[in-house]
């Protein structure tokens, strides 16, 4: 009975971050959407400023030009992004966890049954 105790421990535990992560997940998520509106926002409005200039640029010019006007917004979304892609990772490696531990679960009660030990 102690190993089926501390697989109950273990998946109660995994539930609780999976649960925690998830709520933190929902945060981050709008925090970077947020974060690349901005960013999005203002590339536009320094790309439409930079091509109004009069200056003869090519696109691949005025695209450099425009992302060095807007370069701290462009890292923290990218930072807020990589945070957000991180936590869903981490949600899924706790999710293989838990499947992994419902299933050791699984084995030792069929196997208890199957030699009627209780």
């Amino acid at each position: 009975m102690h190993e089926i105790n501390e697989i109950e421990t273990s998946l109660k535990d995994c539930e609780g971050a999976i649960a925690t992560a998830a709520m933190d997940y929902g945060k981050i998520a709008v925090s970077a959407a947020r974060a690349r509106a901005d960013y999005d926002l203002a590339y536009a409005q320094e790309l439409l400023k930079i091509s109004a200039d009069g200056e003869k640029r090519t696109v691949g010019e005025k695209e450099a030009l425009t992302l060095i006007a807007v370069q701290s917004l462009f890292m923290d979304c990218r930072i807020r992004e990589a945070e957000a892609d991180a936590l869903k990772r981490r949600i899924g490696a706790l999710q293989s966890v838990l499947t992994s531990l419902q299933t050791r679960a699984s084995l030792i009660k069929t196997e208890r049954s199957l030699t009627n030990y209780t």
